[in-house]
């Protein structure tokens, strides 16, 4: 027997409806600026009615090469099986950043003075379920960027500084967590997402395009 409609938890609803409009997009069955309006409902509506409307005139469904293209494409890297235990970064007097595709270790120590920089994770491979950022900073600056789904915990300390955190609060499944620890003085600090949701499933449904159209 199938749930209500008004029954089904929206999330849940949320994310199908947003596959199927990608879907397709990706297959040429939508415009992109009816794929764009329709997105931005979807992602702010607050009632069922309004999230099954975007897709009711739709009759591509999701596969399993979208699911699974989507895993490939959007999928959080997280590979246990070469676990990396430790790494340790310094810098003084310089401007460095750590990006691209690399594997983050259990526990990394970043040491900066007088210096600035960047730590994109949005590529990065996870080697643990839970990792530990521990940073030590003194009249520096550095952003921390991290995938949408991924657990943020903070516990960095700041002396006569500014941290600011605004990464989401909402996470699907049982993604990594990022610990952050360390003391922050005369610096800033600051973690976010690189790419907003819609940013990234725009990107995703242009791949899809390319493949089927």
């Amino acid at each position: 027997m199938t749930v209500k409609l008004e029954d089904r938890p929206i999330e849940s609803l949320r994310e199908e409806v947003v596959d199927q409009l990608t879907m397709n997009y990706g297959h040429g069955k939508l415009s992109l600026e009816a794929f764009e309006r329709r997105l931005d409902i979807a992602m702010e509506a607050k009632e069922h009615k309004i999230l099954a409307a975007q897709i009711e005139d739709l009759t591509l469904e999701v596969d399993n090469s979208f699911k699974q293209h989507k895993r490939d494409e959007l999928g959080q890297r997280f590979d246990p099986s070469e676990p990396k235990e430790f790494e340790s970064i310094t810098q003084v007097l310089s401007n460095n950043s750590r990006s691209g595709v690399w594997n983050v270790a259990k526990e990394t120590r970043f040491y900066s003075l007088l210096s600035g920089g960047n730590i994109d994770l949005t590529n990065a491979t996870f080697t643990h379920h839970t990792v530990y950022l521990k940073i030590y900073s003194l009249l520096s600056g550095h952003k921390i960027f991290v995938p949408e789904n991924i657990h943020v915990v903070c516990k960095a300390s700041c002396l006569v500084g500014n941290f600011e955190n605004e990464t989401s609060s909402i996470y699907e499944g049982n993604p990594p967590t990022l610990v952050i620890e360390g003391v922050s003085i005369l610096s800033s600090l600051k973690v976010e997402i690189k790419r907003t949701f819609k940013e990234k499933m725009l990107d995703f449904a242009d791949t899809l395009k390319k493949m089927f159209v």
